[in-house]
């Protein structure tokens, strides 16, 4: 599978219908064929209402919904600090019934929120300047603001959509109604100058608050609401899944290895041997398309040159023709990634077409670095998953020096039904979703690429067609190409399936190892 940004609004509503999105609908001979790889979610399980989830189809269900967040806490999530930057368009953020809180100002982030409890900027007292929300929408129960809220340098883009009342510290909501209703207005305007629109009951007596005069009618636009909340556009603006939870694990008849130890004094390099897909695998209900590995844990520490390679089988090893193979890593223990491994990598890596597999040893043989194929972060397919039920706790990562370009880099989504602390810059590839609070305890300045876990993919006899229809009364006459510039570009992640090509289809933008046998580069 390879990972790429789908060019075309057409498109993008099909996708954007596979991962949940609510979108209009659309006739069947305008929507290209999507579809995912089944994978049977246990040993994984989910809990509503106090029960266990015993459905499969409830099941995978809840688990695709999951899916379409690249940040998601069942609590909170906390940006704690300043330097906060991850402007990728696609992928929700999100939270079941907590809060998302934005302190101190100074953040940058991409795509729809949608919180189960409140939106809240820099309370008590601290400065909201600079923050970017973009693309949106956004959907909240209370707006939170710093006692006379005046921030600058602020976009906050798309739809806003608030259940709640608005609150602050500051003026007094029942002893000065008239500053308060321009703390409101202040917001507002702003959303307006990003070309947004808000919906909210802040008017109105709510909350056990007083509604707020000067909201609605009146001459200026620029900071009246667009609507009350009742009038917030569902087909544009997600609701909140108050009932959704991470999976919990069911460890009865697991056997765990041992913990991947890449604690050396020295550089180094370990990998993950990921077996490739048989006919016998074809065969199982659903199709064994995945792999479960169970480890006690994951530990990294004591020095930089730390990599962790994914060695995944490429189209020839595979009985489906694919590339790559569904992996999932369950660590008992947690990732204790320690910041003396301050540059550490997790990679996936298709292996070379002359490679085998040796069932005894449970490694791959005859590997040549020349064949292999080391997946760029733009080009990661979604084929990596790191679980545990620990809390997840990722200290600095800066190298030495400052330099935040040298942080670690992680493919994969990673997933803890507990609490998940991020302390400094690291890149990721994937996902990052607790299932307790998310806090991003520093800066974090590095590239994000969502990528959910277990993509969508679109066929490519698309390609091979000669017309498109990109409105509903006209077709297009378009030479379709993987290389060509963008017509229209738009930005929303997805895999593309090929099967039985051998040769870069990406225009060059993967790179090969250095070393058949040593320390890979």
């Amino acid at each position: 599978m390879k990972k790429g940004k789908l060019y075309l609004r057409t498109f993008l509503s099909t996708l954007a219908a596979a991962l949940g999105l609510a979108v209009p609908a659309m006739a069947d001979d305008e929507e290209p064929a999507v579809e995912r790889d089944t994978v049977k979610l246990d040993p994984l399980y989910f809990v509503e209402n106090g029960s266990a989830v015993t459905d499969e189809t409830e099941g995978l269900r809840l688990w695709n919904e999951l899916m379409k967040y690249k940040l998601w806490a069942t609590d909170s999530i906390f940006f704690n600090k300043e330097a906060f930057k991850i402007e990728e368009p696609s992928g929700y953020t999100g939270t079941a019934n907590g809060k998302l809180i934005f302190n101190n100002g100074h953040h940058t982030l991409g795509g729809p929120i949608v919180a189960g409890g409140d939106l809240q900027f820099s309370y008590p007292g601290m400065g909201a300047d600079n923050d970017s929300l973009l693309n949106g929408p956004v959907r909240a129960g209370w707006l939170v603001l710093p006692g006379w809220y005046n921030a600058t340098n602020v976009e906050y883009k798309g739809t806003y959509c608030f259940e709640h009342q608005i609150y602050f510290d500051s003026p007094d909501r029942t002893n000065d109604l008239g500053n308060a209703t321009n703390v409101a207005k202040r917001f507002i305007a702003n959303v307006h100058k990003s070309g947004g629109k808000i919906y909210a009951d802040w008017n109105q007596d709510k909350d056990g608050m007083p509604g707020l005069t000067g909201l609605v009618g009146g001459a200026n636009a620029d900071s009246l609401l667009d609507g009350p909340f009742s009038e917030c556009p569902k087909t544009d603006v997600p609701q909140p899944e108050k009932n959704l939870t991470v999976p919990l694990l069911n460890d009865a008849g697991i056997v765990w290895e041992p913990k991947i130890d890449i604690t050396a004094p020295t550089e180094q390099s370990v990998f993950i041997n990921v077996p490739p897909i048989t006919a016998e695998d074809l065969k199982k209900s659903p199709k064994q398309v995945w792999y479960d590995k169970f480890v006690e844990s994951i530990e990294v520490s004591s020095h930089t040159g730390k990599v962790l390679y994914i060695l995944m089988p490429s189209a020839k090893q595979n009985a489906n023709g694919k590339t790559g193979r569904l992996t999932r890593v369950f660590s008992k223990d947690g990732f204790k990634f320690e910041n003396s491994a301050n540059d550490m990598r997790i990679q996936v890596v298709y292996v070379n077409k002359e490679a085998t597999w040796n069932d005894e040893t449970g490694t791959w043989e005859n590997l040549d670095a020349s064949g292999m194929t080391y997946v760029s972060d733009d080009s990661y397919a979604g084929n990596l998953l790191f679980y545990t039920t620990a809390d997840i706790k990722w200290d600095a990562f800066r190298a030495t020096g400052g330099d935040p370009g040298a942080g670690a880099k992680f493919q994969g989504t990673f997933i803890t039904s507990g609490n998940f602390t991020i302390s400094d810059h690291l890149s990721v590839a994937g996902q990052l979703i607790a299932g307790k609070d998310l806090k991003f305890e520093s800066e974090f300045n590095g590239e994000f690429h969502y990528v959910p876990f277990n993509s969508p993919e679109i066929k490519t006899d698309i390609f091979v067609k000669d017309a498109f229809k990109e409105k509903k009364d006209h077709w297009y006459s378009m030479n379709f190409y993987l290389t060509d510039t963008a017509h229209t570009e738009v930005s929303f992640d997805y895999c593309f399936a090929f099967f039985g090509i051998d040769v870069d289809t990406t225009g060059g933008t993967y790179d090969v190892y250095k070393s058949p046998t040593g320390s890979f580069v």
